[in-house]
């Protein structure tokens, strides 16, 4: 920060999480895709990446499961939002 011109600012780490994702080609990620489909009657959107943290390293480096995250409720609020009138 001091070599960008911000030298009265600092920076305090505390604590931090692994990232971690699931590979899109895992066969997993289809599953859930048609089990979404089926289960809100709308085609699954994927997205690889999403803003967040959590402790979700430790399921997938060191149990070995594949993980996803449920985003309906933030879509359904959004398109809410946009079709409101």
């Amino acid at each position: 920060m001091k070599t960008r011109g911000f030298s009265d600012i600092e920076i305090v780490r505390y604590g931090s999480t692994e990232p971690t994702k699931t590979p899109i080609s895992h066969p997993f990620v289809g599953l859930v895709a048609k089990t979404a489909e089926k289960v809100y009657g709308e085609r699954a959107v994927i997205y690889p990446l999403s803003a967040g943290s959590g402790p979700m390293h430790l399921f997938r480096n060191f149990l070995g499961v594949q993980l996803f995250q449920r985003a309906a409720a933030i879509q359904s609020l959004i398109r809410m939002h946009l079709t409101k009138t």
